[in-house]
């Protein structure tokens, strides 16, 4: 057993499916608000330090940082795209640090609403296809900028499912989305970066693709929508990392007797205590019972 590791290490070896000491930690976001109210300072005043005492306080092993992004009705250049505190996160803490980049579902919900994104491969496969390689391009140049200053991983988020199933057919996805993925995936590589699939919903079908795309960690394995960490380990053993399996309610049960241990034998006996980070699939919101969160991190221990 490799005892006092760093985040970073145990992160590393985690997504290695080498043994940690203990599970490493991550959350998909941290809520402004949620981070302010802890630390009893106001939100507008939340700064890099104040970021990290949050997440220190919370004992993660992970930081995810997203890109700002201009305003505007089309996408943006990469060069117009700041990462906040990006070299402060990467140089100056020993945390995992994956940039968070959106995929191309994400950035069509925000560019033309769901209702006229989710048929526009039906509509206009063309402006579809459009979209998908503008978005390989963005985020080719932020997957370098990422290299470039020290970052540990990628996390691509694409929001392609719902609880019951895929927004659009597989076919479609495999036509339109897999090559702009897989793009992106091999950018991440060449930059000696792992790269990480996050989608909500139940993307159960479609996760041999995302192997073959080049992804070797998935994020947001929600047991509600029928995403079973075991199930998948049984699949496809070692060639993924699994990350975000916790929801709001086992935050709020954590005090019930029995929960915890119930939480962890049931995690522990899915992954075998390999290849797996503990995490909520939606990310730390108001709302969460923050001391509860931290019940259900230390069972682990």
């Amino acid at each position: 057993m490799n005892k006092g590791l760093t985040p970073r290490e145990r992160v590393r070896r985690a997504v290695e499916h080498k043994e940690v000491d203990r599970l490493p930690r991550g959350e998909l976001v941290i809520d402004d608000d949620v981070a302010a109210r802890t630390l009893g300072c106001p939100k507008d005043g939340l700064s890099f330090t104040g970021r990290l005492d949050f997440v220190r306080r919370m004992e993660l092993d992970i930081y995810c940082l997203s890109p700002r992004y201009p305003a505007g009705d089309r996408l943006p250049a990469a060069r117009d795209c700041v990462f906040p505190d990006l070299q402060n996160w990467a140089l100056d803490t020993d945390l995992f640090i994956f940039g968070l980049l959106d995929g191309v579902f994400d950035w069509g919900f925000r560019l033309m609403g769901f209702e006229r994104f989710i048929t526009l491969s039906v509509r206009s496969p063309l402006s579809f296809a459009e979209l998908a390689s503008g978005v390989a391009r963005l985020n080719a140049g932020l997957i370098a900028r990422l290299g470039e200053a020290g970052a540990d991983g990628v996390l691509i988020a694409d929001d392609l499912a719902y609880q019951k199933g895929l927004f659009i057919s597989p076919a479609a996805l495999k036509k339109h989305v897999f090559p702009s993925l897989a793009d992106q995936a091999a950018k991440s590589a060449a930059a000696g970066l792992p790269v990480f699939f996050h989608s909500d919903g139940n993307y159960s079908p479609i996760i041999p693709e995302l192997i073959e795309a080049g992804f070797g960690g998935l994020h947001c394995i929600d047991r509600h929508s029928g995403m079973s960490p075991g199930e998948i380990r049984r699949q496809y053993g070692e060639r993924l990392c699994l990350w975000g399996s916790l929801d709001v309610a086992d935050t709020l049960r954590a005090g019930e007797p029995g929960y915890l241990e119930e939480i962890r034998d049931a995690t522990l006996s899915a992954t075998g205590g390999k290849g797996f980070i503990l995490g909520t699939s939606s990310g730390i919101f108001s709302g969460m019972d923050m001391a509860g969160l931290l019940s259900v991190y230390r069972i682990f221990e």
